[in-house]
């Protein structure tokens, strides 16, 4: 009769053991600062930060009123976003292997292209867009 237990038990230790290795892999979190036009510039709030960490999992988040925003996911290469009405959208790949900060800026759209289609500012789709900041830099704190 005790034989008939030990099936049972070993499946669910097989089964948790699967769980708790899935539960510890590693997570890091990446702190982002999104600077107006340079790294000199003010701190830039509402700006919606989106992509994929290096496991393919989406993430989203935007900067609170200290131009900051935190984004935890897979350690290894990320994907980001960086979207805010009146500047132009960056699209960058960052190392993201340890928990740790990072910055980037946005430039602001001209006014005339603000408002041009883009058919008339030869803009390609977002996809296809080639940022002219592509590099995201280790933050130094002012503290």
């Amino acid at each position: 009769m005790k034989k008939n237990y030990y099936l049972p038990i070993l499946i669910l230790l097989m089964s948790s053991s699967m769980f708790l290795t899935a539960l510890c892999q590693e997570q890091v979190a990446q702190t982002v600062y999104v600077f107006d036009g340079n790294f000199n510039g003010t701190l830039l709030s509402d700006v919606q930060v989106t992509g994929q960490d290096a496991a393919g999992n989406s993430f989203q988040g935007i900067t609170d009123s200290n131009g900051s925003v935190i984004i935890n996911g897979q350690p290894g290469t990320w994907h980001f976003t960086f979207m805010k009405e009146g500047y132009d959208p960056l699209n960058l790949n960052y190392d993201v292997t340890e928990t740790g900060e990072g910055a980037v800026y946005l430039q602001r759209v001209s006014q005339s292209e603000e408002y041009a289609t883009p058919l008339q500012t030869n803009q390609q789709p977002l996809s296809q867009s080639i940022p002219q900041q592509t590099q995201m830099y280790p933050h130094q704190s002012s503290d």
